[in-house]
């Protein structure tokens, strides 16, 4: 690839980044602020194309998630009804940049089945690992491997815990790259 086709993507994909951050509230199916403490830690929901009798549906649909009995934190999807997936849905209140109230979101099914994308999940550690780490005009950051064991230790009970040990391989294996290409060492940060 040439280095103008290379800066066009670049400019592309920053300019869809931007697009999505202005109409996030669009973008997610749900408030920011709606939580599910029913079913903790579910995983992510699964888009489905073919059903339990192998029929082809050109709509995506979901199946519940059900909590599996005498079981605390483990899942199955209930294939007893399927919810499909509705795109350009009446929804909760949100303000694009702010500004405009907006109820239109790109997609959602019908209650009591919902969708529960991974992306929160990630965000939520990782979000979780940079308040730990940073200082604060309050307290001193944490050092890296006491904010990795509040993770560890959070896992499975504030953290989704498929998540956290991912996310402590990654930055166990990046964090070394990523001080070192912004020109400071950890301990500048942390």
């Amino acid at each position: 690839m040439t280095s103008k086709k290379k800066s066009w993507a670049a400019v592309t994909f920053l300019v869809l980044l931007h697009a999505v951050i202005v109409f996030a509230g669009f973008v997610a199916p749900y408030d920011p602020t709606c939580q599910n403490r029913n079913l903790p830690f579910v995983p992510p929901t699964r888009p489905h194309f073919i059903d339990t009798q192998g029929r082809f549906h050109l709509r995506p649909f979901i199946c519940q998630w059900i909590s599996r009995p005498q079981s605390l934190y483990e899942y199955e999807e209930s294939h007893d009804k399927a919810y499909p997936i509705h795109f350009l849905v009446k929804g909760p209140e949100y303000k694009i940049a702010g500004l405009f109230s907006a109820h239109t979101h790109l997609f959602g099914v019908e209650a009591p089945a919902q969708i529960f994308p991974i992306g929160s999940r990630i965000v939520s550690v990782i979000d979780a690992y940079d308040a730990m780490i940073c200082n604060r005009c309050y307290r001193q950051g944490l050092p890296h491997e006491d904010a990795v064991r509040r993770l560890l230790e959070g896992g499975g009970a504030q953290f989704d815990p498929v998540v956290v040990p991912t996310f402590v391989e990654i930055a166990k294996e990046e964090a070394a790259d990523v001080f070192a290409a912004i020109g400071v060492g950890p301990s500048a940060v942390i």
